[in-house]
């Protein structure tokens, strides 16, 4: 639980850097980019953990994002998006650079109803898959 713990705290606290430095021109970006590096590491240092520990923390950072992509897809829920965005700000300075639009929607919003399923892919290639140097 501990390394749950630690990956939300960086999320959350990425959420506040990212918003901040939306203020200077290209830090945004930087920052986006030092999340991605951050959470990586604290994903691969799951590599020696039991598979409990591995599931209950990749639910914990992604369960809430991807219950609120399943009832986006599924029109369920209008406020999805809006909340979306918010718990992805550390993303999304590097998904919506460019401005591309698919049936009436910038194409960051299909990326972004899709990021939760391709960070459950990204966070079992690191914590599984990848093999760790003793």
């Amino acid at each position: 639980m501990r390394i749950a713990s630690r990956i939300l705290v960086i999320h959350f606290f990425a959420i506040l850097a990212v918003w901040l430095s939306t203020y200077i021109v290209g830090l945004d970006i930087f920052m986006s980019l030092l999340y991605i590096v951050v959470i990586s590491i604290e994903i691969y240092s799951l590599k020696n953990e039991n598979k409990k520990i591995k599931w209950l923390s990749g639910i914990l950072w992604l369960a809430i994002p991807l219950l609120l992509s399943i009832l986006t897809i599924f029109k369920l829920y209008s406020l999805g998006i809006f909340l979306l965005v918010f718990w992805f700000t550390p993303i999304i300075p590097l998904i919506s650079l460019k401005t591309y639009f698919f049936a009436n929607y910038p194409l960051y919003y299909y990326i972004l109803v899709g990021l939760p399923f391709i960070l459950i892919l990204y966070f079992y290639l690191l914590a599984n898959l990848l093999k760790k140097d003793n």
